[in-house]
C-alpha cells in the first residue's frame, strides 16, 4: 500500500467515558472485579484515574514522527488518594478486545508525562482479556497528581501490506496498581537487599527477644572481606519470621541472611530431595563436603581435608542446580563454610576427633567466620550450617541438652542435613536438623544458594508467602 502524502489525517472514532475512578489493589489481577466508586478496603492503596476508557477504531497508517498531530490521543491524570503514603505504581491497559490484525509491532503507543518524560511500546504482545503493562515504577508522594497524554497509532511501513489492519478496533481501559513505597524516595533500583531492609526494622543482636531481622554486633564473628582485620555486618532472620520468602527461577526460597559482601543467602523452602552426606563413614575425610580421598584411609589431616573429590550430597545438589537455576548470572559463588577446624583429635583416618562446630554449639557461640580458607568453599550450591541455624534461633544448647525451637522458619516436617561436621566416634557424624547422624544415613536436603543482592525485585512483593519478593 502506498501513501501519497506524508501527512495524513487519521480517522479515529474515540469513545471517551466520563470521569471514572479506578481503585488500585496490591494483589489482584482481575480488573473486571473492581467495583467503581466504592469505599477503600483496609490495607489497599487507593488511586484514581480521571478518564480510563481507551477505545480506538478506523485506523489509517501514519509516519511515526507525526504521532502528536494525527494519532489517537487522550489526556488523563492519576492521583494517589491516600494522604499518608508514598506509592510506587504500575499502569496497565486492560484489553477487553483487540482485533487480531492489530496484535503487531506496527500498532504502537506512547505516553508523555506533563514534565516531558516519554514512554513507548507496541501491541505485539497484547492478548484479549489480559492486561498490557505500560508504565512501571511511577512514584507518587502522598496525595500527588500526575498528568499524562496517551497516543495510539498504526505505524506506516512502506514494504508491508497493512490493508488488513485498517478496520481494526481496540477496546480497553486504563488500570493503575499501587504499593506502599514506605521510606523510599523513588521507585528506581528496588533491589532485593534494599527491599529487605525497607520492609524490616533492623534489630540489634545484643538482645534477641522477638522474631525479625537482626544485625551482628560482634564483627569478630564475621568474615573480613576488606582485609582490614575487621569483619563485616551480617543481617539475618531470627525466629518465626513470615516475611523472608523469595521466588527465583520458579522456586520458592527462604532468606537466611544478607552476607558480608551484600549477597543474599537463600534456602529452598520445600524439597523432594533426599541424600546421604557420604556413602562411606569410616574416615574423618568423609565429613568433607569435598573430600580428600575416595577409597582407603587418609594418612594425615592435610589429606583428609583436601578438597579433591565431591561428596555424595554435593553431586545431588549440583544436579539439582543444573536442572533448576536458569539465571545463573545472578548467582554468587560464595562462603560455603565446611568448617573442619579441630577442637580435639587429629582429624584423619578413623581417629576420634571433635570439631570446632561442636564446641561453638555447646557454648551457644555461633559465628559466620570460616576459620580456615581451605574450608571456605567457592561453590554455587551447598547446605545450611549449624552456625546459621543457631543465629536463626532454631538450635540452642542448655545443661547438656540440645534444644530445637520448632516455632522457627527453619523448621521442616522431616529432618534434613547441614554441611557442618560434628565428630568422628565410631564413624563420621554430621549435624542435622534434629541433632547429628552418621554420614551414610539418608535425610532430606534443602539446597542453599547465594544471589546477588543488587538484583531487582518486582514491585509489590513484601516477603510474605502470599506476596514473596520476586526476582526479575
Amino acid at each position: 500500500m502506498k501513501i501519497k502524502n506524508k501527512y495524513i489525517i487519521v480517522s479515529i472514532f474515540i469513545i471517551i467515558s466520563a470521569f471514572i475512578c479506578t481503585y488500585a489493589y496490591f494483589a489482584t489481577d482481575i480488573f473486571s472485579d473492581l467495583i467503581k466508586n466504592t469505599t477503600m478496603i483496609s490495607g489497599k492503596i487507593e488511586m484514581s484515574i480521571s478518564d480510563e476508557s481507551v477505545n480506538v477504531q478506523d485506523l489509517a497508517p501514519i509516519y511515526d514522527e507525526t504521532y502528536n498531530e494525527y494519532a489517537y490521543s487522550k489526556s488523563f491524570s492519576i492521583k494517589s488518594i491516600d494522604e499518608g503514603l508514598n506509592v510506587c505504581s504500575k499502569l496497565y491497559l486492560n484489553i477487553s478486545y483487540i482485533d487480531t490484525n492489530l496484535i503487531s509491532k506496527y500498532f504502537k503507543w506512547k505516553i508523555v508525562s506533563s514534565d516531558g518524560e516519554e514512554y513507548t511500546g507496541n501491541f505485539k504482545n497484547a492478548v484479549n482479556g489480559e492486561k498490557l503493562e505500560l508504565l512501571s515504577g511511577i512514584y507518587f508522594k502522598p496525595g500527588q497528581t500526575k498528568t499524562y497524554t496517551m497516543y495510539i497509532w498504526l505505524s506506516y511501513e512502506e514494504n508491508i501490506n497493512q490493508t488488513i489492519m485498517l478496520g481494526g478496533e481496540l477496546k480497553s481501559s486504563l488500570y493503575i496498581e499501587g504499593i506502599d513505597a514506605k521510606t523510599r524516595n523513588s521507585c528506581e533500583n528496588i533491589t532485593l537487599v534494599n527491599s529487605i531492609l525497607f520492609d524490616n526494622d533492623v534489630l540489634s543482636d545484643s538482645d534477641k527477644n522477638n522474631s525479625g531481622l537482626y544485625v551482628t554486633n560482634d564483627l569478630n564473628k564475621t568474615q573480613d572481606i576488606d582485609n582490614d582485620s575487621v569483619g563485616e555486618k551480617v543481617y539475618y532472620f531470627y525466629g518465626d519470621v513470615k516475611n523472608n520468602y523469595v521466588k527465583f527461577d520458579n522456586n520458592l526460597y527462604r532468606i537466611i541472611k544478607i552476607n558480608e559482601d551484600g549477597s543474599v543467602r537463600l534456602m529452598l523452602d520445600s524439597t523432594n530431595l533426599r541424600s546421604k552426606y557420604n556413602t562411606l563413614f569410616n574416615d574423618n575425610a568423609y565429613l568433607g563436603f569435598m573430600i580428600g580421598i575416595n577409597e582407603g584411609n587418609s594418612t594425615s589431616y592435610g589429606i583428609s581435608v583436601s578438597n579433591k573429590y565431591d561428596s555424595f550430597v554435593k553431586t545431588i545438589l549440583d544436579e539439582w542446580y543444573s536442572n533448576n537455576i536458569v539465571n545463573e548470572s545472578y548467582i554468587v559463588n560464595n562462603n560455603f563454610c565446611n568448617d573442619r577446624s579441630l577442637y580435639s583429635g587429629n582429624g584423619f583416618s578413623n581417629n576420634e576427633t571433635i570439631y570446632n562446630t561442636y564446641n561453638r554449639f555447646i557454648n551457644n557461640n555461633p559465628q559466620y567466620k570460616c576459620i580456615s580458607s581451605n574450608d571456605n568453599l567457592n561453590i554455587s550450591v551447598g547446605l545450611i550450617t549449624i552456625d546459621e541455624m543457631m543465629f536463626a534461633g532454631y538450635f540452642s544448647y542448655n545443661n547438656g541438652n540440645m534444644i530445637v525451637n520448632n516455632n522457627n522458619f527453619l523448621n521442616k516436617t522431616n529432618p534434613y542435613l547441614t554441611m557442618s561436621p560434628y565428630n568422628y566416634i565410631d564413624g563420621a557424624n554430621v549435624f542435622t536438623s534434629i541433632g547429628f547422624s552418621r554420614v551414610d544415613n539418608e535425610f532430606d536436603i534443602y539446597p542453599v544458594i547465594n544471589i546477588n543482592g543488587e538484583v531487582n525485585v518486582v514491585f509489590g512483593g513484601d516477603g510474605s508467602l502470599e506476596n514473596p519478593y520476586i526476582i526479575e
